[in-house]
Formats: C-alpha cells, structure tokens, sequence
C-alpha cells in the first residue's frame, strides 16, 4: 500500500476561494465537508438584522446537503 499524500495546511485564502467558487459566502460557512455523493455544509443563522444568530449563547446553525450533479452515464 501507498500512503496518500496530506498537506501540512491549506492557505486560508484557497479554502474562501473554493468556498466561493461553489456559490457559497465564506462568512457564512462555519464547516465543509466533503463526501463521495456530495458536500455537507454547515452556515451560520442570521436574525431579521443580519447577524449571527445565537441559541444558548453559542452561534446557531443549520446543516445542509448538497449533491454532486450526476454527468450524464454515471450512476
């Protein structure tokens, strides 16, 4: 077996300008997460004004999923 190769970091830029290639805003992101079939992705919640909205004292959140477009022949 082969180890894979890991960075030791990723620039933080590089990881705002892949959020915002995929349509997301960066500031709204609090966690990305890759999988086979798609992205799990976790946003801050904003109030009527805008901002982040706080349950317990903690920000609250909402978690999505959003599939990868299936090309045409793949299952």
């Amino acid at each position: 077996m082969t180890a894979v190769e890991i960075p030791d970091s990723v620039r933080r830029e590089d990881a705002k300008a892949f959020t915002k290639q995929i349509g997301l805003d960066p500031s709204t992101v609090r966690s990305l997460e890759i999988v086979v079939d798609g992205l799990w992705v976790t946003i801050f919640a904003r109030d009527a004004n805008g901002r982040v909205a706080l349950t317990d004292g903690d920000a609250a959140c909402h978690r999505l999923f959003i599939p990868f477009d299936r090309e045409v022949g793949q299952p």
